[in-house]
C-alpha cells in the first residue's frame, strides 16, 4: 500500500465572523514538492503531474461576503500513476485524475463529471505469491499468463574487451515474446565510449525454426530444430539458399564393439590390433582387426562369411567390399553386406590358395553407415 501523509493544514482566517458566507468559489493553487511538511513559496492554478514519491501541495483560498479570506494548504503523498491518497476527493479535479482512499484499494478517475472506478493499482494487491517493489511486478509466482506481450531489456557486460583496448565491450538489447515467436536483438558498444561494434539477432518460431538476423557475413544463415533433425541453411558462395540436414545418424557415436565370428571362424585375438572391433561416428563407421579360421577351408571366388550378423548401426548403405591383406604375401577380398554380414574370398597371391587354421584375415575398412531406424 501507498504510505499516506497525514494532512498537514496551515489556516489563516482574517477577520471571520459567525454566520458569514462564502463569496463565489474557493480559489485552488497548487504546487509540487519533495516536503510533505514545509509549504512552497510558489503557486500555479495548473496541477502539475507530480511522480510518485513526491507531494502534491494544494492551496485553497476562500473569499467570505465581508471580505474576509481563509487559506488552507495541503499536502498529499503521490502514488504510482499520479494516483492522490486522500481521504476527501480532490478539489477542483482535471479530466483524467486518479484518487483513492486510504482504506480502500479501488481507485477512481475524475471523467470531467464524476468519479468512475478505474481499477486496482499494484501497491493495492494483495498475494501470497505476489512481489510489488515500488508500485512494480517484481516477481510473480506459480500463476498462468494467457495472452500479452513480454518484452525483456537487457545491458550488461558480456566478458569480452574492446580489442585493442581496456574498454569493456556490453551487450544492450531485447528479448520479445510474443504470439508463437521468441525474437532477441542486441548490439555489442564500447561501455567508455558508447560507440556501437557489431549488432545481431535471432528468431525463433514455434515451427523450430532460427533465422539470423544482421549477419556480419550477410550469409542469409537459418536453422531449424524439430525432432526429425537439425537444418543449417545459409548462401554462403552459392547466391540462393542451400542446406544441409543433420539427423541423429549424423551425430550418433558408438563406442568401440568386439565382433563375433560365424561358425568355423574365431576373433584373431580378443584384445589389441587384431581384436575385430566396430565402432561409429556420425555416418562414419570404422572395423579394425582380424579374423582366423578354426580349420581348413576351401576358398576361391565364392564368398563365405566370417562373422555374425553386425549390430544395425555398423551396417553400411551399400553392400562394401575391399581387398586387404592375410597371411604372408596372400591377401584376400573382403566385403560388408547390407543385411551385416562380413564375408571374404579370392585368398590367395597370384593363385587362389585354401584357408588353414590360423591364417590372419584382416578386416580393416571405413564406410558410410546406413540409417538406425
Amino acid at each position: 500500500m501507498p504510505v499516506v501523509q497525514d494532512e498537514i493544514s496551515l489556516v489563516k482566517v482574517a477577520n471571520g465572523d459567525d454566520g458569514r458566507g462564502i463569496l463565489g468559489t474557493p480559489d485552488a493553487t497548487y504546487a509540487q514538492s519533495t516536503s510533505g511538511t514545509t509549504p512552497p513559496t510558489s503557486w500555479s492554478a495548473t496541477r502539475p503531474n507530480v511522480p510518485a514519491g513526491q507531494y502534491l501541495w494544494t492551496r485553497v483560498v476562500t473569499t467570505y461576503t465581508d471580505n474576509t479570506t481563509s487559506e488552507t494548504q495541503t499536502p498529499t503523498l503521490m502514488g504510482r500513476e499520479n494516483i492522490v491518497v486522500n481521504t476527501i476527493a480532490p478539489s477542483n479535479p482535471t479530466a483524467g485524475m486518479l484518487w483513492q482512499t486510504p482504506s480502500d484499494p479501488n481507485v477512481k478517475q475524475w471523467d470531467g463529471a464524476k468519479w468512475i472506478d478505474w481499477g486496482i493499482a499494484p501497491e493495492n494487491i494483495a498475494a501470497d505469491n505476489l512481489v510489488v517493489k515500488d508500485g512494480r511486478f517484481d516477481k510473480l509466482i506459480g500463476t498462468e499468463l494467457e495472452g500479452g506481450v513480454i518484452t525483456n531489456p537487457f545491458d550488461y557486460w558480456n566478458g569480452e574487451y574492446v580489442s585493442g583496448s581496456n574498454d569493456q565491450l556490453w551487450r544492450r538489447g531485447q528479448t520479445i515474446i510474443e504470439k508463437s515467436e521468441i525474437t532477441t536483438m542486441w548490439e555489442d558498444y564500447n561501455k567508455t565510449t558508447g560507440v556501437k561494434i557489431k549488432e545481431g539477432g535471432v528468431v525463433h518460431n514455434s515451427d523450430g525454426v532460427i533465422v539470423f538476423a544482421n549477419d556480419p557475413a550477410n550469409y542469409n544463415q537459418r536453422a531449424s530444430y524439430t525432432t526429425s533433425g537439425i537444418r543449417l541453411a545459409d548462401s554462403r558462395g552459392l547466391g540462393d539458399l542451400t542446406s544441409s540436414f543433420l539427423t541423429y545418424n549424423d551425430l550418433v557415436t558408438v563406442n568401440e564393439t568386439l565382433l563375433t565370428a560365424a561358425s568355423g571362424f574365431s576373433q584373431y585375438s580378443t584384445t589389441g590390433e587384431n581384436a575385430p572391433i566396430a565402432s561409429r561416428t556420425g555416418r562414419q563407421v570404422m572395423i579394425t582387426g582380424a579374423f582366423k579360421p578354426n580349420g581348413a577351408v576351401t576358398i576361391s571366388a565364392d564368398l563365405v562369411r566370417v562373422s555374425k550378423q553386425l549390430p544395425i548401426w555398423a551396417r553400411p548403405r551399400k553392400t562394401y567390399q575391399i581387398r586387404t591383406q592375410g597371411t604372408g604375401m596372400n591377401t584376400l577380398l573382403v566385403r560388408v553386406t547390407v543385411d551385416g554380414y562380413i564375408e571374404i574370398s579370392r585368398y590367395g597371391k597370384t593363385d587362389y590358395v585354401n584357408l588353414s587354421g590360423g591364417e590372419w584375415l584382416t578386416i580393416h575398412m571405413g564406410y558410410a553407415g546406413a540409417d538406425i531406424f
